[in-house]
């Protein structure tokens, strides 16, 4: 059995707060059934890891906790995945997109 998610973290204001609600209902749902199925999490998470963008933000380090308990592994970071800019503006590029 696979567990497909699909995540969607906000940026603004109270995006702290939303994305670390998020991250922890995705945290518990993975305790809950990672013995069961597979789990594969997709989605824009507004986020920034060192691996992709060259820095880690808050998010970031809210995803990459949840990789280190949950031993996920962040396909845009392996050497499988071709093309990590997600998003792109004039001259800013950034990883914005993920595949877990």
């Amino acid at each position: 059995m696979m567990l497909l998610g699909f995540v969607y973290l906000w940026t603004g204001a109270k995006a702290r707060e939303e994305s670390q609600q998020m991250v922890q209902c995705i945290g518990n749902d993975i305790d809950e059934l990672e013995e069961e199925c597979e789990v594969i999490i997709l989605g824009d998470m507004n986020l920034h890891i060192e691996d992709t963008d060259g820095y880690t933000d808050p998010t970031g380090r809210m995803l990459m906790d949840m990789r280190e308990t949950h031993d996920l592994i962040i396909c845009n970071s392996t050497e499988k995945c071709e093309g990590q800019i997600t998003w792109e503006v004039g001259r800013l590029q950034s990883t914005i997109d993920y595949a877990i």
